[in-house]
């Protein structure tokens, strides 16, 4: 089994801690007034740029959720600062993302995880430009893509 199945294996069985999370996560901000949304991907998968020019998390989104988040970014919404919430399980590095808009008050959550064989040029690459993508897209291939200015906060929390 190659890195990113195995990824995907290990991901799957911490599938629903990590949802866990990003609903414990957003019902913090939502007690502090925000407007908060808590997504659920159906896939994840690592970008490496080999299938073009991608790089970074492309995380494949309901319909539904995906028309959130595009509604958000339409009427303005910035989210100009990112957390990430990593745990290591072996070479699998399971992320909570959180892309937060101060100014207006709204959050998104979500759980991603990714291959660390995989993600280890990856994120030396995103260093080197000084940042690393999310590209939160549906089915039909629309995507929307977050820039985060500091590729570190992906790193696994032994390495960060």
């Amino acid at each position: 089994m190659n890195g990113p199945d195995r990824a995907t294996r290990v991901a799957s069985a911490h599938w629903e801690a990590l949802s866990g999370d990003v609903e414990a996560i957003t019902g913090e901000y939502d007690e502090r007034g925000y407007e908060t949304h808590a997504l659920h991907p159906g896939d994840v998968t690592l970008l490496t740029g080999e299938s073009g020019d991608r790089e970074g998390l492309d995380v494949l989104l309901p319909g539904s959720e995906f028309e959130t988040v595009f509604d958000l970014v339409d009427r303005g919404v910035a989210f100009d600062s990112s957390e990430v919430y990593s745990a290591r399980e072996g070479s699998t590095v399971l992320l909570v993302l959180v892309l937060v808009d101060e100014r207006e008050e709204v959050v998104l959550a979500y759980p991603a995880y990714y291959d660390l064989e995989t993600g280890r040029e990856v994120l030396s690459r995103a260093r080197e430009r000084g940042r690393f993508h999310s590209y939160l897209r549906r089915l039909s291939g629309d995507t929307v893509t977050f820039t985060h200015d500091d590729p570190s906060i992906f790193e696994p929390p032994d390495e960060g």
